[in-house]
């Protein structure tokens, strides 16, 4: 259990990583919103990306009563 775990923990990072860079590479400034679409299937060695959409979200404004 402790070994899936850590597998678990690894692949959340390297997504986390993978989001930042690609992020990163659209160009898309710290604090906006996106929406990310990922179009996936399992394979043998774990999980195959096939698509990924990042879009960016019009901002809107946050009212406070």
């Amino acid at each position: 259990m402790a070994e899936n775990k850590a597998k678990s923990l690894r692949s959340a990072q390297h997504l986390r990583n993978s989001l930042i860079e690609a992020l990163d590479v659209c160009g898309i400034p710290d604090g906006d919103l996106v929406e990310l679409t990922v179009r996936y299937r399992r394979a043998e060695n774990g999980v195959e990306v096939q698509e990924m959409s990042l879009v960016p979200l019009k901002k809107q404004k946050t009212s406070y009563a």
